[in-house]
């Protein structure tokens, strides 16, 4: 690291660094090219994801790469969701769930969820997650859930929604 003056101000030369939204990038990029990674990887990578640039500060010049980060995010989570509905199903259910509390509005994990539950036959799980699911979207969204979803559900619980 080096502080270099000049032009009345200062500049903080890093050298060679790179960030945690970058080296996350760098791995999604691989994955984007054919790159077949593992479940342990995918995990890993999806632990570096930290969130929104510089603490959701709302910088507009940050915006469009916050936007690019969160959908790379949703995709890799979306990957390791498939993964684990082959042999580990509650991980895949668990999975959904963490894109649902990351991106509420993302209904194709919401019936993601109630397909799994209502295939391993737990319906009381099911409408339990329909309730929460609801509350959720009321309290931080103050809204409901949409009618499919709501079909959906029904369809799987016998419940009038």
């Amino acid at each position: 690291m080096q502080v270099i003056s000049g032009n009345g101000g200062y500049k903080l030369d890093l050298g060679p660094c790179s960030a945690d939204f970058m080296l996350f990038s760098k791995e999604v990029r691989k994955l984007e090219k054919g790159y077949e990674h593992t479940l342990e990887e995918l995990e890993r990578i999806a632990a570096m994801y930290g969130g929104d640039l510089f603490a959701g500060g709302g910088y507009l010049w940050a915006m469009e790469a916050e936007e690019n980060l969160r959908n790379q995010y949703l995709e890799l989570l979306y990957k390791i969701a498939e993964k684990y509905r082959g042999n580990q199903v509650k991980k895949a259910i668990d999975t959904y769930k963490k894109i649902v509390s990351a991106f509420p509005y993302e209904e194709k994990a919401v019936l993601q969820i109630a397909a799994l539950y209502h295939q391993l036959g737990q319906h009381e799980a099911l409408h339990t997650y329909y309730c929460r699911y609801r509350e959720m979207l009321k309290a931080e969204l103050d809204d409901v859930p949409s009618r499919k979803v709501r079909q959906t559900f029904q369809k799987y619980t016998g419940e009038q929604y």
